[in-house]
């Protein structure tokens, strides 16, 4: 091997020396300067610490190859390595140490300083982190206890340990498999999966995604337990999935929190581009609910800061809520439209407690910006005896009398019986539109075909409704305002389109043409649109006389309708508008919930006694059932959708 032998050796002022694999041998370290930086060295370890003994503060020195120790301790120093295995104990005290491979260890005790490893992470025994930041690209695997407190943190890919315990520290995963976990004294979790045996969280946060606790799980002193935050690139909101096994005990300062973790950055507004709008309408339109009553499973529609509230789906052996499970929508105080409320679906035998739980809408910003509609909430429980808590899912509303949306709904069920519980509750504020809580529905349809499909399905076959009112090119000039009349003439849902030029704000009114603009006539609005060249908005119509107003202005006020022009104009604009309806229903689509999949229908209106039957797909004008009935002598009939509750509530101002 090549040997370099020097009096003294001074590596400095930014300078990175490689060896080349030689043996280096300083003579007089104490006089001798390593502040640069020293690679492929051979060295033995007794050497190697040697150099480490006059390393001065900021000097780095590298050791090549594969290391291995019985033992280490480095203090205050800042050393790095190709691989490192110590076969006993590693111990730092100030150190800031990197591994750019692999480090496997037999306890590891860590204490201020940092540490870094390019790949993964091995501790045959303990490791214990204090007031160190700890970084591992790749797994953690530790044999015996793993503990961060005093301020330390460990992120890494993957942590699995038979024990966690983290008491004012960070640790940041994706995923956690461990048997025990504690955390307390102002701590945070983030795995986006974790699989747990027991958890124990006191005055701490959880943030997570898909959570498996096989026994129990409490939430206790100040503790929260929520999902990361809506992304836009991806576009990703992140749905709560909760399963514990035994108690989920959240006390009464504790939650589960999904306040504003929905839709809404970036004109991401909904899952159906409907902004602000989940189980109840926004204060300005009807027809834009998401979802069904019966089982909850969107997050809520938002506007820009103004984020619609989270989705949560929690099951457990038992429920112990006195503190609050949440997913109401956000209002920022910034941006203009309020945030609709989320879905939360529990399953549990048993739920007791004083809590409440919470999917409300946000007001917007002033009286003249929307509020977000109520969310979904529904609940499959055996017994709900022992809870005296409360359950609201109401819309926003700027005041009580101003800018109320439609509320949100609450289905309760027990897996024993047929038929549940709906409230569809506004909390005390009257709806600013009428029927802002839409319950999907099938409608009366004449029978047209009734076609035997084998296998106890039938096909059930309905008049499609008339299709084209209109189809034309047309144009405004700044500050304009066109009105466009169209007729109805049986219930249905309308699609409205506009394709048009506009890269800047524009806007649209939809009224029954009563020869009035105002509360009492207003089906929907859609006055502050920006840069939204091909905009569709479907709506279901009762039959009728309807106005659409299209202007070039910005939040065209409903006052100014009427007119030929409104003030603050942004230009001329161009476009074609197509109203029609090719279909009673929109086709089953199990992803985005559409259709009118899974609702009751009788075949006979005229006949209270008639059998009902579950729909189990559809298309536009027809849909399938299955039994084993003969359905062809309902051939000219008139069918109707059946909604049956053991109780229904209406109240505080709703409007179904």
């Amino acid at each position: 091997i090549g040997v370099h032998t020097f009096e003294t050796l001074q590596v400095k002022g930014g300078a990175s020396v490689d060896f080349g694999g030689d043996r280096l041998v300083v003579l007089d370290k104490a006089n001798s300067d390593f502040s640069g930086e020293m690679i492929n060295i051979d060295l033995s370890n007794q050497a190697w610490l040697g150099y480490l003994e006059y390393l001065p503060e900021g000097g780095r020195l590298h050791r090549s190859g594969e290391t291995h120790f019985d033992s280490l301790a480095l203090d205050s120093h800042q050393v790095s390595f190709d691989s490192l295995t110590v076969s006993t104990d590693l111990t730092l005290q100030g150190a800031d140490v990197k591994v750019l491979g692999d480090l496997a260890v037999g306890n590891l005790t860590a204490s201020d300083g940092s540490l870094n490893v390019g790949a993964s992470l091995a501790v045959d025994q303990k490791l214990s982190v204090t007031g160190t930041a700890m970084t591992v690209q790749d797994a953690v695997t530790a044999g015996g206890a793993v503990s961060i407190d005093a301020g330390g943190s460990l992120a890494a890919e993957s942590l699995e340990a038979p024990s966690v315990s983290v008491s004012n520290g960070t640790l940041t995963l994706d995923t956690l498999v461990t048997s025990l976990l504690n955390l307390d004294n102002d701590s945070t979790l983030k795995a986006l999966d974790a699989q747990v045996d027991e958890a124990t969280v006191v005055d701490s946060t959880i943030v997570t995604e898909n959570a498996d606790i096989t026994n129990d799980l409490s939430l206790e002193s100040s503790s929260r337990l929520t999902v990361p935050d809506m992304s836009t690139d991806p576009v990703k909101v992140y749905k709560l999935a909760l399963d514990v096994g035994g108690e989920l005990f959240v006390d009464s300062t504790s939650m589960i929190d999904l306040d504003g973790k929905g839709w809404g950055k970036s004109n991401n507004h909904g899952p159906h581009g409907r902004s602000s709008c989940h189980g109840g309408s926004h204060s300005e339109t009807t027809s834009c609910e998401t979802g069904r009553y019966a089982q909850a499973q969107w997050a809520g529609g938002g506007d820009y800061t103004n984020m619609g509230g989270g989705f949560g789906e929690l099951n457990a052996g038992n429920m112990l809520v006195n503190g609050v499970i949440r997913a109401n929508g956000r209002y920022s105080g910034s941006s203009d439209e309020g945030g609709a409320g989320g879905g939360l679906h529990l399953q549990t035998p048993l739920l007791s407690g004083t809590g409440s739980i919470e999917a409300n809408g946000r007001k917007g910003r002033y009286s003249s910006y929307r509020s977000g509609g109520g969310g979904r909430i529904s609940l499959d429980v055996a017994d709900r005896s022992g809870f005296i808590g409360t359950f609201s899912a109401a819309g926003g509303r700027y005041d009580d009398t101003t800018q109320v949306a439609g509320a949100g709904t609450v289905y309760m069920k027990s897996p024993q019986v047929t038929h549940g519980h709906l409230v569809v509750d506004n909390g005390g504020a009257n709806s600013t539109q009428q029927g802002s809580t839409r319950i999907e529905h099938v409608g009366r349809h004449t029978i047209t075909g009734v076609t035997d499909l084998g296998n106890g399905r039938w096909e059930v076959s309905t008049v499609p409704p008339s299709g084209l009112r209109e189809d034309g090119n047309h144009s405004l000039a700044n500050g304009g305002v066109a009105y466009h009349r169209f007729s109805v003439t049986e219930e249905q849902e309308v699609t409205i389109r506009v394709n048009n030029s506009r890269d800047d704000y524009w806007g649209m009114w939809l009224h029954r043409d009563t020869g009035s603009f105002d509360s009492s006539s207003r089906i929907g609005e859609w006055r502050h649109m920006y840069n939204r060249q091909n905009p569709t908005e479907q709506l279901t119509l009762e039959p009728g006389e309807y106005v659409l107003s299209v202007a070039t202005c910005y939040g065209i006020p409903e006052s100014t309708l009427g007119s030929s022009t409104c003030s603050g104009g942004n230009g001329a604009m161009d476009y074609r508008l197509r109203i029609d309806s090719q279909s009673n229903w929109q086709e089953t689509n199990q992803s985005r919930e559409w259709g009118i999949q899974g609702l009751m229908v009788s075949l006979d209106e005229s006949d209270p006694q008639a059998p009902q039957y579950q729909v189990i797909s559809n298309g536009r004008s027809w849909f399938e059932v299955e039994t084993t009935d003969d359905l062809s002598g309902y051939l000219g009939k008139e069918l109707i959708g059946v909604h049956t509750f053991e109780t229904l509530q209406v109240k505080g101002g709703a409007s179904v």
